[in-house]
């Protein structure tokens, strides 16, 4: 948890699961009222559990390789109640995330994408929304995800998601 502070967190090859602990929050910035900021960055690292901010906090992940190549994961929701002042992720190749409910950045950056699907994110189903950038553009475009769901604009209409 971060308040009242800007906290840069950096995790090399390790597992972190939080998702079976009594809150799903793997990280949590700016809740009840007190700012804070996070730079989140895992290398090689597997990880579960919900990146969560109120109206006053900011997170930032990437989920990039070790030194050895070996690609981070995340497996849960990123602003899953859309209300963190800014959330934002960076991939690289060989990192993936696996969407756990609906979900709601700001950008979003290091996509592989091909044929209009999203490789390196499994939807699950599930729909994540984004206010901001892809891949450094900002064109309305709507994806498909591995694995089912949609990456789209916040307010996309017509998308069929868990």
């Amino acid at each position: 948890s971060v308040a009242n502070t800007k906290a840069t967190i950096n995790l090399t090859d390790i597992v972190l699961n939080n998702a079976a602990a009594n809150s799903a929050a793997l990280l949590s910035a700016g809740q009840h009222g007190a700012r804070g900021a996070a730079a989140f960055t895992a290398r090689g690292t597997a990880l579960a559990g919900d990146i969560v901010a109120g109206a006053t906090g900011e997170a930032s992940m990437a989920l990039l390789a070790d030194d050895a190549g070996k690609g981070s994961s995340l497996t849960g929701a990123i602003n899953p109640q859309n209300d963190a002042q800014a959330a934002s992720l960076t991939l690289d190749a060989s990192s993936k995330w696996t969407v756990t409910a609906t979900s709601h950045l700001n950008a979003l950056s290091g996509l592989d994408v091909s044929s209009g699907t999203v490789n390196n994110i499994d939807g699950g189903g599930h729909c994540v929304y984004y206010s901001g950038s892809v891949n450094g553009a900002s064109d309305g475009t709507v994806y498909a995800l591995s694995g089912g769901g949609f990456l789209a604009p916040e307010g996309a209409a017509g998308l069929t998601c868990n």
